[in-house]
């Protein structure tokens, strides 16, 4: 693979780092999670979930792109040795965002009693929603100190992040609703963890800063010159980021209206357990965007095309079973915990499908386009999505409710992916690997038929649910090599990848060493 496999191996380093930071957090997240919603009733649960929405809405208009600027064009500056750019263009995305994040939170303050009263016609709901309107600045610091880790490449401090604030989630929102605070105190607690993690690597982040050492003495800032080159950069992925969000907040917003407490607590609770498939899907999201910025498609194309086929692939390795065993197994794994959520497991199961799009480049599209600075593009997407997903919301959430609302996601999220695949391969000649892809369809499918025999089995359900995890992940591990989905090649490549994992190389040695004897 050339150039495509060194900068591989610098991102599976990342990947790594993301990895072991995503498990604990999502440990950590998981028990606090649990626990709140084992301390709230559904209908305590659903408000809770409600009191995020305003602020998720006015937050649309924090960021404008400036994050995602603030990864790509350190990232690239670095790798042509102009650190000093790299830097300033950190110092301006500090600054434009912390204006911002403090604006929009104090104006999310003063419309959450409209919002709640009127909008929502749940009252009650408006003292949470205006704490929970703190949340927009925490996100400010929270992304500012995210995206330089990674244009920097310093993704140990990204994997501190998740750890820091998985460890506060866990803690801070049950102790507040166990001191008797209810819904409110685990709005206080997510809010207070998310400041307290963004304000302590921000500062972690400053450091980082001073010690790269720059070609100029003083770094040049020239606010409005660097920030009009982010805009100019960040503005369409903003924008198809707002439409996503705006998309995604319309959704909320019906439900909200239309659909019981206890209905919407059942589906946070089904969200929460898709965090299982994050697991998988967020670390090699988060890394694609830098790695393919460091390619051209005028210089690079050839790389680009190896690297495009491999991340869907790789990516599809291992996020398609996750989606599909969750599937499989989502009675036990939500009723071992929180019997009383009759839905969750039907929404979480429905809500696992979109996973399944990863083997047609679905992760790997959006963050190909970004990287290349092809933005407009990126907001063509959301478009699509929002053009198909508003009128046929208006016609399926009124009808069937939460069900509705997830069956025109899916819809959506396909036909804007159909558009991107379309687009990605006519213009630069990139696109998956189909056959490969079906392949890992097809273990997959025969993995998930394995742990649905074994759900049938009559056993206590945390003990079934062992067996089913276990069953599952051995048999995958010997289905993908019978079926042809990984080859010699393969191993070979992932051998050379492996040697950026750190201390997950071990085991993805003694993986790859399996794989190996079965496809001799």
């Amino acid at each position: 693979m050339g150039k495509a496999i060194e900068i591989a191996k610098v991102s599976a380093r990342g990947i790594a780092q993301l990895f072991t930071g995503k498990l604990f957090y999502t440990a950590f997240s998981a028990i606090g999670a649990l626990l709140v919603a084992w301390l709230l009733t559904p209908e305590e649960y659903g408000l809770f979930f409600i009191a995020f929405v305003l602020p998720d809405i006015i937050g649309l208009f924090r960021d404008w792109g400036t994050s995602q600027a603030i990864t790509r064009y350190s990232a690239h500056f670095r790798s042509g040795g102009e650190m000093a750019r790299a830097k300033s263009t950190v110092w301006v995305g500090f600054e434009f965002q912390l204006l911002i994040g403090s604006l929009l939170s104090a104006c999310c303050f003063f419309l959450a009693d409209p919002f709640a009263a009127i909008v929502i016609g749940k009252p009650t709901a408006t003292p949470l929603v205006q704490w929970a309107s703190f949340v927009i600045l925490a996100m400010a610091l929270y992304n500012i100190a995210w995206s330089t880790f990674l244009g920097f490449d310093k993704m140990g401090y990204n994997t501190g992040m998740l750890l820091s604030f998985s460890m506060a989630k866990s803690v801070l929102p049950p102790l507040l609703v166990v001191l008797g605070f209810g819904a409110l105190g685990a709005v206080w607690g997510i809010v207070a963890a998310q400041i307290l993690t963004g304000a302590l690597f921000v500062v972690a982040a400053i450091a980082v800063l001073r010690r790269v050492k720059s070609d100029h003495s003083v770094v040049d800032r020239g606010f409005r010159k660097y920030l009009a080159m982010m805009l100019k950069f960040g503005i369409p992925l903003a924008l198809a980021s707002m439409i996503g969000l705006i998309l995604t907040q319309y959704y909320y917003l019906m439900i909200s209206r239309l659909c019981s407490e206890n209905a919407i607590g059942n589906y946070s609770v089904a969200i929460r357990f898709i965090a299982l498939i994050a697991l998988f899907s967020f670390p090699i999201q988060s890394v694609l965007f830098p790695t393919f910025s460091k390619l051209k498609a005028e210089t690079d194309i050839e790389d680009l095309k190896k690297l495009f086929k491999y991340a869907v692939k790789y990516t599809s390795l291992v996020v398609i079973p996750a989606a599909v065993g969750l599937m499989v197994i989502s009675r036990d794994v939500v009723w071992t915990f929180l019997p009383e959520y009759g839905l969750a497991p039907w929404f979480l199961t429905l809500s696992a499908i979109s996973a399944l799009y990863v083997g047609f480049g679905f992760m790997a599209i959006e963050s190909f386009l970004s990287g290349q600075g092809d933005t407009r593009t990126v907001t063509k997407l959301s478009l699509v999505a929002l053009v198909i997903g508003i009128p046929l919301a208006a016609l399926l959430i009124p009808l069937y409710g939460i069900e509705g609302m997830i069956y025109t996601s899916l819809v959506a999220s396909a036909a804007s992916l159909a558009y991107g695949l379309s687009y990605v391969r006519r213009r630069y000649g990139v696109s998956p690997d189909f056959p490969s892809s079906v392949k890992i369809y097809l273990s997959a499918a025969l993995m998930g038929a394995v742990v649905y025999m074994v759900s049938l089995v009559g056993l206590p359900s945390w003990v079934r649910l062992v067996l089913e995890v276990a069953a599952g992940a051995g048999f995958y591990l010997l289905a993908v090599p019978l079926v042809g989905t990984i080859d010699r090649n393969d191993v070979k490549n992932m051998r050379e990848l492996s040697t950026g994992l750190g201390p997950l190389r071990g085991i993805a040695n003694r993986l790859l060493d399996f794989i190996a004897y079965v496809v001799r």
